[in-house]
């Protein structure tokens, strides 16, 4: 089964060239995937904007965990959003 593009990771390490020797550093630990990255990127780009509810309602501005929830899921259905169209698109392959 092959990774789709959201489980690449965001910054891939270059290949070790001397794979059969110790080498120091974090164990091969890949960092975070493409689609968390995509989505902190989001968020970053939200500012002080949050989406309406997915029924068109206003967010209820009289929780803040209920704002921070509505942005953060906003953000990872716009990853989710532009993986999908990565990995629909032919040829876009790296």
């Amino acid at each position: 089964m092959s990774k789709t593009k959201g489980d690449a990771p965001a910054f891939p390490k270059p290949l070790d060239p001397y794979p059969n020797m110790q080498m120091r550093g974090d164990g091969g630990n890949p960092g975070m995937d493409l689609r968390t990255y995509i989505a902190t990127q989001v968020l970053a780009g939200l500012g002080d904007w949050t989406p309406n509810q997915d029924d068109g309602s206003p967010p209820d501005w009289t929780s803040m965990a209920a704002i921070r929830k509505r942005r953060a899921e906003w953000a990872v259905a716009q990853a989710d959003a532009l993986i999908a169209a990565l990995n629909a698109e032919p040829g876009h392959d790296r």
